[in-house]
This record gives structure tokens, sequence and C-alpha cells, in this order.
């Protein structure tokens, strides 16, 4: 169960990785690289580094 979600959330990070190199539209691409760091706070927080993951969200 657990490796789906890591496989889920690992799909969207790389999805969104991709779109917000692509975009020539700036707000957008700050729009999705907020995105990108909010999924990446949940992965360090589900890979059980708390810290790690509230340093990404405030940041």
């Amino acid at each position: 169960m657990i490796v789906s979600i890591d496989l889920i959330l690992l799909f969207f990070v790389v999805v969104i990785a991709m779109a917000a190199i692509t975009l020539r539209d700036l707000l957008s691409a700050v729009i999705l690289l907020g995105a990108y760091s909010f999924l990446m706070a949940l992965i360090w927080v589900e890979l059980q580094s708390v810290d790690v993951g509230f340093t990404e969200a405030a940041v």
C-alpha cells in the first residue's frame, strides 16, 4: 500500500517537473513549481523525515 502511494507521488512529481520545464508562461511555471515543492514535502513526510518536510514546505 505504501509503495503505491510512493509511486503515485513520484509520477506526479515527474509530470509536474516536466510541465514546469516546458512552459513558456512564467506565472504558470511558478505555480507548478509550488505544487512540485508541496509534493516533495509530502514525499519527505511519507519517508518519516518530518523535519525536512516542514523545511521544504516553509521554503
